[in-house]
């Protein structure tokens, strides 16, 4: 990774400057079928896994509570879209 902290941290694994370390070219010039964006998935897919982990219990993970907050918080985003916030 790219973080001058950690290392292999979300950031020094996700970030802008990290794709284009690791593949050569800034991100906005990798095509939508370039293998980086597979693994950039997986990174951010494991940080919020990571964070929903450190904030929930696996049981309240397991019962759906995860996605209720998700679809809450686009319910939410969408509000305020629909009222110009």
């Amino acid at each position: 990774g790219v973080c001058p902290f950690h290392a292999d941290c979300l950031e020094g694994l996700a970030s802008g400057p990290s794709i284009a370390a690791r593949w050569g070219k800034p991100a906005h010039e990798l095509p939508a079928d370039h293998p980086a964006w597979d693994a950039q998935a997986w990174y951010v897919a494991h940080g919020v896994l990571s964070t929903t982990s450190a904030l929930m219990s696996p049981s309240e993970a397991s019962r759906g509570k995860v996605r209720i907050v998700i679809v809450r918080h686009q319910h939410s985003a969408n509000r305020k879209k629909a009222h110009g916030s």
